[in-house]
């Protein structure tokens, strides 16, 4: 590619090979391209340049400053669990939902679910809201004591971040951005099996145990407060600056 054209950049926010398997040669053949790549994670930065032979640039996702919660967190009693609603395999929605009827069968709990589609066959005791304004979406996280993040595999993971701005407990599986910047029993609590059963009984705990709720929520909070986009954007200015002088 020509420098006259200009200094190509390539922004990669996850594996984006489908379940099958069948694009998995164009999607490797575009990291050789010879651009100058960024991305989310370490895991994907890892990826990359094993593919590529070169050297990738991570900068996190970040979360707008204006949407951190205001005010004081309200706490549920039953509790409210926010989910996202992804049929697609690698975001665990089987997984997730299994363990959410549990929840609302045992504790009688609140259940929110959003998404670009509307999903057949629900409960009909579950919340959901389709393509739901930034405004509202806000307003269930909010209103949300705990967020459930059962994705398999995942580059990044934007719900965890958003939820934690918003002071709800992180329950979810070890991978995007749980893995990334998750401590386990701190920020999050995290299932390393990525199985049901262990997802259900962590979710329970935090359920049954209002201190350690808390403790997560707090620390979640501070913890999301580091990728603001105030924060993180400088990072991302800086690397396109780095680009061209």
């Amino acid at each position: 590619m020509a420098d006259s054209k200009g200094k190509k950049v390539y922004f990669i926010q996850g594996y984006e090979v489908n379940d099958e398997g069948t694009n998995k040669i164009e999607v490797e053949d575009s990291y050789k391209l010879g651009m100058n790549m960024f991305t989310i994670a370490n895991w994907l930065e890892e990826l990359v340049e094993a593919i590529s032979g070169q050297e990738v640039k991570v900068i996190r996702n970040w979360t707008k400053d204006s949407e951190f919660i205001q005010g004081e967190k309200q706490v549920n009693d039953p509790r409210a669990i926010i989910m996202l609603g992804n049929t697609a395999a690698h975001k665990g929605w089987n997984l997730g939902l299994e363990v959410l009827k549990e929840a609302q069968e045992k504790y009688n709990c609140r259940i929110i679910l959003y998404g670009i589609r509307q999903i057949p066959d629900l409960p009909e005791s579950f919340e959901f809201y389709q393509q739901p304004k930034r405004e509202l979406l806000m307003r269930l996280y909010s209103e949300a004591d705990i967020c459930l993040f059962p994705s398999i595999r995942e580059g990044w993971g934007l719900t965890v971040t958003e939820a934690m701005a918003h002071k709800c407990a992180i329950v979810g599986n070890n991978t995007g951005v749980v893995l990334e910047i998750c401590e386990d029993g701190k920020t999050a609590l995290i299932s390393e099996s990525k199985t049901a059963e262990d997802l259900k009984n962590k979710l329970f705990k935090v359920i049954e145990d209002e201190k350690l709720m808390k403790k997560l929520q707090d620390n979640g909070y501070e913890l999301a407060k580091k990728y603001a986009f105030s924060n993180q954007s400088k990072l991302f200015e800086e690397y396109l600056l780095s680009l061209v002088k």
